[in-house]
């Protein structure tokens, strides 16, 4: 996801959640939804880009790390039941 302007992505959520080693931008938003399950690029940064899919494709652990790690981090942070408990703490 190269995006140059996000917030909280859904986009990216959903990719995590189907077990997905995701890349994006290290824009506001979207560093803190991967957090540490993703790979983060410059935004408009092709070279960076290129060397973020090199990893994943020439790393098979490294993908497999980030592909469990993603869904992991959804599961234990983004789930709905999680999500409401933070809300009620608020309100």
């Amino acid at each position: 996801m190269a995006s140059e302007k996000e917030n909280a992505s859904i986009a990216l959520l959903e990719a995590m959640s189907a077990g997905c080693a995701v890349i994006t931008t290290n824009v506001s938003g979207c560093p803190e939804t991967v957090g540490n399950a993703g790979l983060l690029i410059n935004p408009r940064d092709a070279n960076d880009l290129k060397i973020k899919l090199n990893t994943i494709v020439n790393d098979e652990n490294k993908l497999i790390e980030l592909q469990k790690k993603a869904q992991d981090r959804v599961k234990n942070i983004y789930d709905w039941n999680i999500v409401l408990k933070e809300y009620i703490k608020v309100l």
